[in-house]
């Protein structure tokens, strides 16, 4: 059963500084009206992002966003999203944007072991939850590179 949510609230961990990318670039894949935590200490919330490749190019708000859109760039609306949908959207979707599918994106034999364990299992923790789900395990390269006590 899909259940639709008004807003869809997203982790998103940024892996270094987003600041040097220009403005001008284009995005393969843009994310609007969604309810991100960053983990980022100067914007720790944000409305949309904009993806090139593997690369978040910006965090910010709708509007801030678009201008990274031009008619190749893929556009998904998070408020239409189900949970499952945004999960895919974070994984296979994201590993196709990048033409990694063939080595990312699923738990697959023959693709990369880069794993992220949670504390909850986010299709069933309630929405008011969400952002206390904790990361249990990452595994990067078939390496455990980080274990919660």
């Amino acid at each position: 059963m899909h259940l639709f949510f008004s807003r869809i609230t997203l982790i998103v961990l940024l892996m270094g500084s987003i600041s040097g990318y220009a403005k001008q670039k284009t995005a393969d894949l843009v994310l609007v009206h969604g309810k991100i935590a960053t983990m980022d200490e100067s914007k720790p919330k944000a409305q949309a992002l904009a993806i090139k490749g593997s690369t978040i190019l910006a965090v910010g708000s709708n509007q801030e966003i678009r201008a990274y859109i031009d008619k190749k760039t893929g556009l998904i609306d998070l408020k239409r999203l189900t949970r499952r949908e945004a999960l895919r959207t974070y994984t296979l979707n994201a590993a196709y944007a990048a033409f990694e599918e063939d080595i990312k994106g699923s738990l697959t034999p023959g693709k990369l072991a880069d794993i992220v364990v949670l504390s909850r299992d986010l299709l069933t923790v309630p929405e008011d939850q969400i952002l206390a789900t904790k990361v249990e395990l990452t595994i990067l390269d078939g390496k455990v590179v980080y274990q919660r006590n």
